[in-house]
């Protein structure tokens, strides 16, 4: 019997990522943003960043969909470190994080992206 999303996306609060000879545990909660690199992703923690073996597409599958949002076919961000979303050149957009940090956003997820800070602003996805 399935219920409901557990099953789609099973929680996960931290990646292991292997560095060097050890293992570094990454809280989800510290993650800003993440980029894809091939079949890695780098994962931008405050002035650090990781590199962890896994396409994507594949992490995005494991995240919460409240908490993280893809804006790009390459970058994923933290909802709770958006601070400005503005336009840029030739109808394309910039979302602006915390850290200053500038990343494209895609057209195509414009709207999702919008809809769900404003169902954060409005209280709607607590934690």
């Amino acid at each position: 019997m399935v219920q409901g999303d557990a099953q789609i996306h099973p929680a996960i609060d931290r990646i292991a990522i292997r560095d060097g000879a050890r293992t570094v545990l990454v809280l989800l909660s510290d993650i800003d943003w993440i980029e894809a690199a091939d079949y890695y992703v780098q994962l931008h923690v405050g002035a650090r960043s990781y590199l962890h073996r896994e396409p994507l597409r594949d992490l995005e599958a494991r995240l919460d969909p409240q908490r993280f949002v893809r804006i790009h076919r390459s970058a994923i961000v933290a909802l709770d470190r958006v601070v400005e979303l503005r336009p840029s050149a030739h109808g394309d957009h910039c979302v602006r994080l915390r850290d200053g940090t500038e990343l494209r956003l895609s057209r195509a997820r414009r709207d999702r992206l919008r809809g769900l800070l404003a169902t954060q602003a409005s209280g709607g996805a607590t934690s």
